[in-house]
This record gives structure tokens, C-alpha cells and sequence, in this order.
């Protein structure tokens, strides 16, 4: 059977409950659209499948599969503007904003993005009372209240009228049944499930931040809340997926218990001490991931930072690494659907902790983009790792290649991020991490340049967990073994 026969299939994934799918059925299609003898018959495909979608937040995901393209290869020549607008029936905030990574000059045109408000006499009916509760994340609701406080609108009944309206109109037939299919929370699941409940609710929710903008809400305000939904980011979208790293730690899979967390202890003494012997312009400043899934499950937190002495008491190793697992979090403040921006060199001594007699700047902090990321989920998950601003010395930025997020001083590369996503799938079992990892690179240079300056040392914080639960339908225990490794002496 050839590919095009197998074709209206591919498509039907755009709108799989797994975001997951979708994501591999976005890029496969983006790969056919590379092909110059299949282009024309897929683009008319696309577009017949974007004409028949019958909601706000399915009909836009064509649109998708073009930016992929674009982004892989950027010779790619886009359809029309014209021919990408008027394949969407349903436009919404979302449409427009997937489009305006097409042009830059398309207005915001709120017809058909909303319908009249809501008769005084309306009541919601109960499904949408407990889904919109229950169902959906509890983010949409706590947004629903904040506006309706903020702007004194009846913003929850227009949301529940708008999904009346859309049941109405498709004739569609939502049923929380679906949701049987989803998986247990305490074993295996979805992690990104959205059935047709969810999307018919999901574009009702579009519908009201549009009614929202013509009754005199902010456009930007609610621009902004609308990126937050995004299920991609597409500077994290053009970073290709990779297997994991050489030096990641291996285990005999017949050991068990003390055994296996010596074999990994051991590895580590040796990678840490060959980042400081070893010809290589690159230390590693933060990893995380995946070592073992059979019969032992077990995870790996490497934390890096600086160290200075200010007496000779130590402090707690769990208490100090713990810390050092979310030192510093924050939003990127770029509302963009392109995770990059600027980093602001600051001061170290503001962001100076200590425990005990020792003096710790964490080496890297945590930084989070503005989309959902529901088709990329193990990113949010496992974390998107940055240099701490008070190591530069010069204005920074950062930016998504194909290969890694790269981290500048000015126009210098001083940091790399990257993940690998060997184990994954679109189910998780119970409260385990996803199967993947990631891994934080500071060129040696800055961390020897910082060393100096804060009569410091560079050391790791790390941490082995060891997930067991005793049968199934039960969440995971959690086991930690704790190292510090110094250029001294290794501690635990």
C-alpha cells in the first residue's frame, strides 16, 4: 500500500486524543510535504481536512504541519496566505496566531471567532458544569474566575453557552466515555489525553476569549493567554529529539539495591574528575534522566555549583542537594511561540545560599517557556536548563538549533541544553518521570572564570532515586542516595 493511500489516515491523527501522536503525525506529514513528487497531492489533502473540521482547536493544526516544514527546511516555499486562511471554517485566536507566524501584517478580525452572548434566562447544563471542573485542567477554570473577578463579565456562563452553542452546530456527540480509555492515574496512562470532550470544551474557551476582546478586555491580555494553550513551541520544536549520551552512567540489570548505585557512584567519580582532565572546552552543569528500567527503576540528578568555604562546618548533603534540584525557576518572558530571549547578567551575591559554614551559587537555574507544551510534555516534566545569569559577564541570550538550546555571552556560545527521549512513549505508569533526560553544557572557560571570581569550586550534587511500589495500582515509592563530588574528596 503507498504512502498517499495511507494518507487520509495519517491525517485522521492530527486530532488523536495523544498529543504525542499528533506531534509524530505532524511531522511525518511535514515530511511528505518536503517531497516534491507527493507535495501537491498532500497540501490538497491537508487542506480538505482542515475545510472539515467542525472546531476552533482542531482546524488550525494543518497550519502546523507547514511551520514544521518551514522549519526543517527553510527553503520551503509556504502555500499562500490566502489558500492557509481560507481552509480554516472555524477561525479563532489560536488560527490567528498560527498565521501570524506566516505574515506579519494579519489583522485580528473577531467575526465568527464568537457567538452573541449569553441570554440572561441561560443556565449551563450539568455536563459541562462537572467537565469544565473535573475534565479539564484545572488552569482553564482558575482562568475562567480570574477574568469574570478581574473584568466583572459573565465569563464562566459565556464559556458554558459557547459549548451548547458548538454541540448545536456540529451536531457532534460529546460523551465523557471517552475517557475510560485514558488509563489509570495510579498505572499506566496518558499523559496528554484530549478526546472529543475536551476539544469541543477546549474551543468553546477560545470562543470566550474572543467574545472577551469585543466586550473591551485587553487583545493583548488575552493573546497571551491563548500562547499559553499552544500544544508546541517552535524554537523547542526545531530541536531534533536525540538518544542519550555516551557518558550517561550504564548498570549490570542483575544487580540490585547498593550494588547498582555503586556501579553508578563509580562512573560518576570518573566522568566528574575527566571534566577537569579531559581536552574538552565543556563541563557539565545539570543532568537529569532515565539509568534503569528493568528490573530496578532508577533515576539520576546531576546539580552543579560552586562552592566557597567560610569555616569548617559541612552542611547536610539530602538538605543541600534537594535545593539544588529547583534552586531558581523562572518564566520566560517572551510571550512568543519561539522559545528565546534575553538573560541579564546580575550579581552573585544576591543569589548566594549558604548551609552551614559553606557558600553555594547554583550553576544553572530553570527556566520555563510560555506554551503548554502538551505535545512535548517530557519537557515540562523533566525541566529547560540555562547558565545562572550572575556566571555571565556580559548581556545573554538564547535560541533553538537543531541540535541544542544554545546559551550566548554577548555572541559567544557559553552553554548548551539539550534531551534525549530513548524511552518514551504517550503513556506513563503511575507518578514515574517520563523515560528521557537532558543535559546542561557551560563551556569551562566561564566555569573556571567564575571559580576565581567567588574563590570557589565547582562541585556536583547528586542524586540516585529508586522507584518501587509493591503491586500495581499503587503510586511509587521514592528511595534517594545522595553524593557530593568535589575536586578534593568525593562525600557522601
Amino acid at each position: 500500500m503507498s504512502k498517499l493511500n495511507n494518507l487520509d489516515l495519517l491525517l485522521s491523527r492530527l486530532a488523536d486524543p495523544s498529543g504525542l501522536v499528533r506531534d509524530l503525525s505532524c511531522r511525518s506529514i511535514s515530511t511528505l510535504l518536503l517531497n516534491p513528487e507527493l507535495r501537491e497531492k498532500v497540501e490538497t489533502s491537508l487542506f480538505q481536512w482542515m475545510k472539515e473540521q467542525k472546531l476552533e482547536s482542531l482546524a488550525p493544526l494543518g497550519v502546523l504541519a507547514f511551520l514544521r516544514a518551514k522549519l526543517t527546511n527553510n527553503s520551503f516555499e509556504m502555500p499562500s496566505f490566502k489558500m492557509l486562511k481560507d481552509a480554516i471554517e472555524k477561525p479563532s485566536v489560536l488560527s490567528w496566531i498560527f498565521l501570524r507566524e506566516c505574515t506579519d501584517s494579519f489583522p485580528l478580525r473577531l467575526q465568527n471567532m464568537h457567538s452573541s452572548s449569553a441570554p440572561d434566562c441561560y443556565k449551563a447544563e450539568s455536563i459541562f458544569e462537572k467537565y469544565s471542573r473535573y475534565g479539564m485542567r484545572p488552569f482553564y477554570a482558575h482562568n475562567v474566575e480570574e477574568l469574570e473577578e478581574m473584568h466583572d463579565l459573565p465569563v464562566e456562563k459565556q464559556w458554558s453557552f459557547e459549548f451548547n452553542e458548538i454541540v448545536k452546530e456540529s451536531q457532534l456527540k460529546p460523551s465523557p466515555d471517552s475517557f475510560d480509555y485514558k488509563g489509570r492515574e495510579d498505572d499506566e496512562h496518558f499523559e496528554v489525553f484530549d478526546p472529543l470532550l475536551n476539544e469541543i470544551c477546549l474551543s468553546s474557551y477560545l470562543r470566550t476569549l474572543a467574545w472577551l476582546i469585543s466586550k473591551g478586555v485587553s487583545r493583548r491580555k488575552i493573546v497571551n493567554l491563548v500562547i499559553e494553550i499552544c500544544p508546541i513551541d517552535l524554537g523547542l520544536w526545531r530541536l531534533e529529539n536525540s538518544s542519550r549520551p555516551k557518558f550517561w552512567p550504564k548498570i549490570n540489570t542483575n544487580e540490585k539495591d547498593a550494588s547498582a548505585n555503586n556501579q553508578i557512584w563509580n562512573q560518576l567519580n570518573l566522568l566528574y574528575r575527566a571534566q577537569f582532565t579531559q581536552e574538552t572546552d565543556w563541563v557539565i552543569a545539570k543532568a537529569d534522566g532515565r539509568v534503569s528500567e528493568s528490573a530496578e527503576i532508577l533515576d539520576l540528578n546531576i546539580s552543579g555549583f560552586f562552592k566557597a568555604s567560610d569555616g569548617c562546618l559541612t552542611p547536610d548533603i539530602s538538605e543541600l542537594i534537594n535545593w539544588l534540584f529547583f534552586p531558581y525557576r523562572i518564566e520566560n518572558t517572551n510571550y512568543s511561540l519561539c522559545f528565546e530571549g534575553k538573560i541579564k547578567p546580575l550579581s552573585p551575591k544576591n543569589w548566594k545560599q549558604n548551609f552551614r559554614d559553606w557558600i553555594i551559587y547554583p550553576a544553572m537555574w530553570e527556566i520555563t517557556p510560555k506554551t503548554a507544551l502538551s505535545w512535548q510534555f517530557w519537557r515540562l516534566s523533566r525541566g529547560v536548563y540555562f547558565p545562572a545569569p550572575f556566571i555571565l559577564e556580559k548581556p545573554g541570550s538564547f535560541e533553538c538549533k537543531k541540535d541544542s538550546l544554545a546559551i550566548y555571552e554577548g555572541p559567544t556560545i557559553v552553554g548548551k541544553w539539550r534531551d534525549w527521549t530513548d524511552g518514551l512513549t504517550d503513556r506513563m505508569t503511575a507518578n514515574l518521570p517520563p523515560s528521557t533526560g537532558n543535559v546542561l553544557m557551560i563551556k569551562r572557560s566561564i566555569i573556571e572564570r567564575f571559580e576565581k571570581k567567588t574563590n570557589s569550586e565547582f562541585c556536583w550534587g547528586c542524586c540516585i532515586t529508586r522507584f518501587c511500589r509493591s503491586g500495581r495500582f499503587e503510586r511509587y515509592n521514592e528511595n534517594y542516595d545522595y553524593k557530593l563530588y568535589v575536586k578534593e574528596q568525593v562525600t557522601t
